[in-house]
């Protein structure tokens, strides 16, 4: 056989070759691909599955949207209106991780209201994610207060 012969077998050897790899990869592409968006699909059925958490664990801690329909429901606002009038001696001169501290103790050891605790139950809300509701928006209405 001709040496010219010979080099263009080899080519159109390796250039078949090649090819078959190229559409073996893409094959492979589309296999991951799939693969990936069926794993996506679980971890989002994973998480809907996790419980909802009222507050965020960004600094300043923030009610999450769940946290902000406790708040609605339980009447947080009013409630820490209320309890600000006690408190609000007592933050003068406090810093804000202080008066966090004040609102999450006093909430946490607050005697809740009934009409709070029957509110959380007819929502499905734990009496701990309530009382962290409580705390947050206790604690902005003591710092709204402090710097009044």
């Amino acid at each position: 056989m001709a040496p010219g012969v010979i080099v263009v077998v080899a080519l159109v050897g390796a250039l078949v070759k090649w090819l078959l790899w190229i559409g073996a990869m893409n094959e492979h592409k589309s296999e991951v691909g799939e693969f990936m968006r069926e794993i996506r699909a679980d971890i989002k059925r994973v998480f809907q599955r996790l419980p909802a958490e009222p507050i965020g664990a960004a600094s300043p801690r923030t009610l999450t949207d769940y946290g902000e329909t406790i708040r609605d429901v339980v009447g947080a606002v009013e409630w820490a209106t209320a309890e600000a009038l006690g408190l609000v001696t007592k933050v003068q001169g406090m810093r804000g991780y202080e008066i966090e501290d004040l609102a999450f103790d006093h909430a946490r050891s607050h005697d809740l209201d009934s009409d709070i605790r029957e509110a959380a139950f007819e929502h499905g809300f734990t009496v701990d994610h309530v009382r962290d509701v409580l705390a947050v928006v206790l604690r902005d209405e003591l710092l709204a207060r402090r710097s009044e």
